[in-house]
């Protein structure tokens, strides 16, 4: 009986955790490139994927963006490796495309050395628009 309580203590935790921090995470997550919006598209859409690097400035397009994305892991959008080592910012201009993708609760979506670009009017709580 002690050993069932243990083992029903010990998956009780392991449950409270993976709950806490937002879910289960892939056992590996990968990263990808984006040089146009349907790269984007698809590291958004692949569940695997919790980091897009790009190299270069997007506009995105809608006819390359067919529906929104429902994202159930946090999600970080980078400038590349080389451009943050040249502390070069990227531009990934929305193109004031609404309802690109959804956020589950207790996720994030992070910009790391982009420039965020024609998003929605007015931004929302604590994003800055040039």
């Amino acid at each position: 009986m002690r050993s069932l309580c243990s083992a029903l203590l010990a998956f009780t935790c392991r449950l409270l955790l993976l709950t806490a921090a937002g879910g289960p995470r892939p056992a590996q997550a990968l990263s990808a490139p984006a040089w146009n919006t349907a790269e984007l598209y698809a590291a958004f859409s692949n569940p695997s994927v919790d980091t897009v690097y790009v190299d270069a400035s997007l506009v995105l397009d809608r006819a390359e963006w067919p529906g929104t994305v429902a994202l159930n892991r946090s999600f970080t959008i980078s400038a590349s490796p080389e451009r943050m080592a040249a502390r070069t910012y990227v531009a990934v201009n929305f193109n004031g495309l609404r309802m690109m993708f959804s956020m589950a609760p207790n996720f994030t979506l992070t910009f790391r050395g982009i420039e965020v670009r024609a998003s929605v009017r007015p931004p929302p709580p604590g994003l800055q628009q040039p």
